[in-house]
């Protein structure tokens, strides 16, 4: 059994042709593992963050968003080689930063990830991963504001999958 916190702040200022444009982005991370027994694993990450845009020039891109995020994990792992895990994400975002005649922003998301890896020491590892995401969000989705509290996918269902192969190549040189 194990639990660790983070704490991280990032602060960036770029000039750019039109005006300087802020960023800021505090995170609060929290995990907690636990070995169920040899072959299971559960852990859970909470998180809850703020992201502050300020740009001179363009209004669409002067936000604040608020978040939190819990995530649960479970994992199989019989031996070395193969491990399958399943977790589910519920994550919340609100605008703050809001115009007086305007709602505030906000999402819900709702995420279940399958992730199945196999991996031996002389040739390397494949892992394969699908992930089903449910989001509902209050506002257009054609802004710099609704891209980072998407994360780049869409209001409504997503389906996101990927597989990576990675070799060793340690082998073949002598």
């Amino acid at each position: 059994m194990g639990a660790d916190y983070t704490y991280q702040q990032l602060q960036t200022k770029s000039l750019l042709t039109n005006g300087y444009e802020y960023r800021v982005q505090t995170t609060h991370i929290a995990n907690i593992r636990w070995n169920i027994s040899r072959i299971f694993l559960v852990q859970s990450a909470f998180q809850a963050g703020d992201k502050n845009n300020s740009s001179e020039l363009f209004a669409s891109n002067t936000y604040d968003i608020v978040s939190r995020q819990a995530e649960p994990k479970i994992s199989y792992q019989a031996g070395t080689s193969f491990r399958a895990t399943l977790s589910y994400m519920y994550s919340y975002k609100k605008n703050t930063e809001v115009a007086v005649d305007s709602i505030a922003q906000q999402s819900f998301s709702n995420k279940v990830q399958v992730e199945i890896r196999y991996s031996t020491v002389t040739s390397g590892s494949i892992t394969a991963h699908i992930s089903y995401t449910g989001i509902n969000f209050n506002a257009s989705e054609n802004s710099p504001l609704a891209y980072d509290m998407l994360e780049g996918l869409h209001n409504g269902q997503n389906i996101v999958w990927g597989v990576s192969v990675q070799k060793t190549l340690a082998l073949f040189c002598n």
